[in-house]
């Protein structure tokens, strides 16, 4: 166990990996924590041997509280986080983002433009998503590449939101995919409205 605060980190907690920008990976639940490492229930690491990122645990009623980690590689099938430093408390974060199953998200250059590429988003916010492409699909986007997105919410509606990009990652699978992070620019207030209360509704099913 790890002590956070006057808290412990044990299995069965869900806790969120981000990257050293802030930017977030998904959740996981903590399956066990022995001699400095954290396994959590993920199969794929969100990067490759040693890579640095930050371990996140939102305790309601408190606080945010992150640890810097490192991921280690311990075979083809297994992988886990050594904790690096301290646990800090930190402010919760203004939007809250939850993972994605089932939706796809159009990229443009522009509203008009027929889409470049349409791959899985992986998670949503109402600052922003991410998504996951397949090898080669992600060539010539870069951070502060400007494109408009497209996706379609099940049960709220089509969205079609400028965006610019945060990052652009190669994860560390064979089909050499990539991860890009997007940023909405220039939301209106109603659609943000709308992915907020839908993201809320989504985190409230997950914490049953």
């Amino acid at each position: 166990m790890r002590s956070i605060g006057q808290r412990i980190l044990h299995s069965g907690e869900r806790v969120y990996l981000l990257a050293e920008d802030g930017s977030e990976y998904g959740g996981a639940v903590v399956e066990r924590v022995r001699h400095g490492l954290i396994w959590l229930n993920r199969r794929d690491p969100p990067g490759a041997d040693g890579a640095c990122l930050v371990l996140e645990r939102r305790i309601d009623s408190d606080a945010v509280y992150r640890a810097p980690v490192r991921i280690e590689i311990l075979s083809s099938e297994a992988w886990a986080l050594r904790i690096l430093g301290d646990w800090s408390r930190v402010q919760r974060r203004q939007d809250v983002r939850v993972a994605t199953r089932g939706i796809h998200l159009e990229l443009s250059s522009s509203p008009e433009d027929e889409a470049f590429l349409c791959s899985p988003m992986v998670d949503l916010s109402a600052g922003g998503t991410a998504l996951r492409s397949e090898s080669g699909l992600a060539a010539g986007l870069v951070s502060g590449s400007k494109v408009h997105c497209r996706f379609t919410v099940p049960g709220v509606g089509t969205f079609d939101i400028d965006a610019e990009v945060i990052r652009v990652q190669s994860l560390p699978h064979a089909d050499g995919s990539s991860r890009i992070a997007l940023r909405f620019v220039a939301l209106d207030p109603s659609l943000e409205s709308e992915i907020r209360r839908w993201v809320l509704h989504v985190q409230a099913r997950q914490a049953r």
